[in-house]
């Protein structure tokens, strides 16, 4: 059995971009500067969780059909693919052509409602 193991940061960069714009409970805002700067940290880290769960916990664990409860459907991908059917068509190629695939987060960082997130991914 030969493990592959290959960083995809360019990818994964842009596909955070990507969820940023369109993932469900993102949030943005407008109020006073200590209102924003609690809701900013609580924001920050609800949109953090977005993505960590949706690595984690639907594509490491294959929960394509609840794609849509962290993507929006507004989501517009890099080819044109639309909402969480079309990121799920992208993934399911992946998981196609790797049926063990697991990603990997290796920093994941967040600023309001931007979130860039760095993974790795393993597949047989």
């Amino acid at each position: 059995m030969t493990n592959i193991s290959k960083p995809i940061i360019a990818t994964c960069i842009g596909m955070a971009i990507s969820f940023c714009v369109a993932a469900k409970n993102f949030h943005s805002h407008s109020s006073t500067k200590t209102e924003h700067e609690t809701m900013d940290t609580e924001q920050t880290a609800s949109n953090k969780d977005a993505i960590r769960k949706l690595y984690t916990e639907l594509l490491n664990h294959r929960h394509l059909d609840q794609l849509g409860t962290v993507i929006d459907d507004n989501y517009a991908g890099i080819r044109g693919e639309k909402g969480p059917e079309g990121f799920k068509e992208t993934v399911s190629s992946l998981i196609s052509a790797f049926p063990d695939i697991q990603w990997s987060i290796e920093d994941l960082m967040a600023d309001g409602n931007k979130v860039i997130v760095r993974w790795t991914w393993t597949g047989n």
